[in-house]
């Protein structure tokens, strides 16, 4: 196997680990910043998790915690003004059913329809008071049709009427993710500041030396090792982002986070449905379909969607087998079935859909859950207001997208962590030395053992504490412990019989 390292010709390269939403997100915004950036993916670009979804750019009508949904309103206005042109329909008059998602709250609906109003107003006056501080902000159009209550008419004869308490309509659009991927990637391959690695998997990543850059990254490809050196690595692994966190001694919290993995239906929707809004069921375990055109659409139902749940660091087993495409025909088959009876409940003419495919990916909330929690609506798995990108140590970000359309607010917020890591280093290396010198003075130890030991230890300060004027006080308190450290070992140390000439050993520049 040849082993190649790479990326050696540049200054100082930034390597994003996975080209989901939030890599190829924060690949674009460290690029147009003028950083070069090496992105890595196992597979292709935009094709896992973020990839296999029906691109349902939400307003936060399916959240019931208020900072969510308007997390969620705030992220999809930012994406839609970046990235305008995609919505499904958007050609096509305003009232047509592409243009307009629907939900309908259930007569089970925990909470009652009461509280889900109440936050869908919220919601709506947030959309208006964007709009009114800026007009640029009203990319789903007048606040005054942000949503509205159905008439039982308008909706009798698609859904069960057994089920549906009260139907609503939104101003809700699908996004053409895949057509926003084709795009995507072209940008990239034809920027001068990334290099897009795909069929790339990481496989270690170690410490380098003193002097060095801060990490190795090795990777496979086909028949050869290729080996990226970097001070920066920004993991957008999704679910292997604690994984390889724990590779290089960032050890997870047990219950920091759980990962569940899913299916998504995809049919061809009969003709009888073909102009049928996208739907959603809510609020509990229920179901939703999303239209994508030309009678394409995507669907879940919740109680056979959801197979399970993982708060270690891999997925089991059987969980790998079918997120890596190796779910048998017949296994598709008897899950694609339940789930379409499922959902013929709520929608009765879609049994006459046909089952195109099924597929699996992982949605992550913070904290321990049960497949049992998702009943439970005060469960904290339905907050996702927290972006969740953080400083794991000055030179590793984790960069998860914990919602599909918080993407561009990842990209920038990894790209100002980035900017703070960079400003972090420098004030390191101006402690390590003045450290240098304070250790000389004292005729303190300051190998290289040491030195690591410090830079180490210095790496897991937060980046706001690594500033120009903290410098003094950060050397003067790590040289203190030294000192203390040596004084308590020479107290318990044996005292040597007889008194003994050594030369010290000289410490090694710190460069």
């Amino acid at each position: 196997m040849k082993t190649r390292i790479e990326g050696a010709e540049q200054k100082n390269p930034i390597v994003i680990i996975g080209a989901g939403a939030a890599g190829f997100s924060a690949a674009i915004e460290l690029a147009e910043a003028g950083h070069q950036v090496e992105l890595i993916e196992r597979h292709t670009l935009g094709s896992g998790a973020s990839g296999r979804n029906p691109g349902r750019m939400g307003h936060g009508f399916h959240y019931t915690d208020i900072n969510t949904a308007i997390a969620y309103l705030h992220a999809s206005i930012l994406v839609q003004k970046k990235h305008p042109g995609y919505l499904v329909g958007q050609a096509l008059p305003f009232d047509n059913p592409l243009r307009h998602g629907r939900y309908f709250i259930t007569k089970d609906s925990n909470p009652p329809k009461e509280v889900i109003l109440q936050t869908y107003e919220v919601i709506k006056q947030e959309y208006k008071r964007l709009c009114e501080h800026d007009p640029s902000n009203m990319v789903f159009g007048p606040p005054d049709l942000f949503f509205r209550i159905l008439e039982p008419s308008e909706y009798c004869d698609v859904v069960n009427m057994d089920v549906v308490d009260i139907g609503i309509e939104t101003a809700e659009h699908l996004f053409n993710w895949q057509h926003f991927i084709s795009d995507i990637k072209e940008r990239i391959l034809s920027h001068p500041n990334i290099t897009l690695r795909e069929h790339t998997e990481v496989i270690s990543i170690s410490r380098n030396d003193i002097g060095d850059f801060r990490f190795t990254i090795a990777a496979k490809k086909d028949s050869e090792t290729l080996l990226f050196k970097t001070n920066y690595i920004v993991n957008s692994t999704w679910q292997d982002i604690k994984k390889i966190n724990d590779s290089v001694g960032l050890r997870m919290i047990p219950g920091e986070r759980t990962n569940r993995l899913k299916t998504l239906l995809v049919l061809e929707l009969p003709e009888s449905l073909k102009d049928t809004h996208s739907m959603f069921f809510c609020m509990g375990q229920h179901c939703m379909i999303s239209n994508l055109g030309n009678r394409k659409a995507m669907a879940t139902f919740a109680r056979i969607t959801n197979l399970e749940t993982s708060s270690d660091l891999c997925m089991s087993d059987n969980a790998q087998r079918l997120l890596d495409g190796k779910a048998s025909l017949e296994e598709k088959q008897n899950i694609a079935t339940q789930m379409l009876k499922g959902i013929s409940h709520y929608i009765p003419e879609i049994h006459k859909a046909n089952i195109i495919d099924l597929q699996f990916g992982i949605v992550q909330t913070q904290g321990n859950l049960a497949l049992s929690d998702l009943n439970n609506p005060s469960h904290s798995f339905h907050k996702r207001d927290d972006h969740c990108v953080r400083t794991e140590q000055i030179g590793l970000i984790s960069n998860p997208c914990m919602k599909l359309f918080y993407f561009v607010d990842n990209g920038r917020l990894a790209a100002d962590l980035i900017k703070e890591h960079m400003n972090a280093t420098e004030i390191i290396h101006q402690c390590m030395l003045l450290i240098q010198d304070k250790t000389a003075a004292e005729k303190l130890p300051f190998d290289k053992k040491v030195q690591r030991a410090i830079l180490e230890n210095m790496e897991r300060y937060e980046p706001s504490r690594l500033n120009a004027s903290n410098i003094e006080d950060i050397a003067t308190h790590i040289v203190n412990t030294m000192r203390s450290k040596i004084a308590l070992h020479s107290i318990f140390s044996a005292k040597k019989t007889t008194e003994q000439e050594v030369t010290p050993e000289k410490s090694p520049k710190y460069i």
